[in-house]
């Protein structure tokens, strides 16, 4: 069942022939930004190096992995570790089951803007699009 604002409900029985519509878990616009934060959080923290890649397996598709594994960690040794700070962020439903967020990162001394697309399927949301502004060091160089 969908409400008009698009959002997917499920129908709950309240006994005596009561029905109502209850957001399915995980999507409603509180659960989308709670998510969508705690994958911002997760993805700072392997850009730091902070934590490892393979903590993200659960909320991020294969190919998303691969690309933040490529990035992780490359400010080890720049300096203090200065864990990474969220300085700004955006959030939008460009339609049900899919979520659009970004933000704005401090990672060491450096400033980055990062972009997710999370997409909701088999029960929870996985980012299944990462962008970031970080250069890959390895790629800028064989450019040179």
């Amino acid at each position: 069942m969908r409400e008009s604002s698009g959002q997917v409900v499920r129908v709950s029985s309240g006994g005596a022939g009561a029905v109502r519509a209850v957001p399915e878990e995980g999507r409603s616009a509180d659960d989308v930004a709670r998510i969508a934060r705690s994958v911002l959080v997760l993805v700072a923290e392997v850009l730091a190096g902070a934590c490892p890649p393979s903590r993200a397996d659960r909320r991020v598709r294969a190919d998303v992995r691969r690309t933040l594994a490529e990035q992780a960690g490359g400010l080890r040794g720049e300096g203090p570790s200065l864990p990474p700070r969220v300085l700004a962020t955006w959030l939008q439903q460009p339609a049900p089951g899919a979520a659009e967020t970004g933000a704005v990162l401090r990672l060491g001394d450096r400033v980055q803007a990062v972009a997710l697309r999370l997409e909701y399927g088999r029960g929870r949301w996985r980012c299944v699009v990462l962008e970031t502004t970080r250069v890959i060091r390895a790629a800028h160089r064989r450019a040179a």
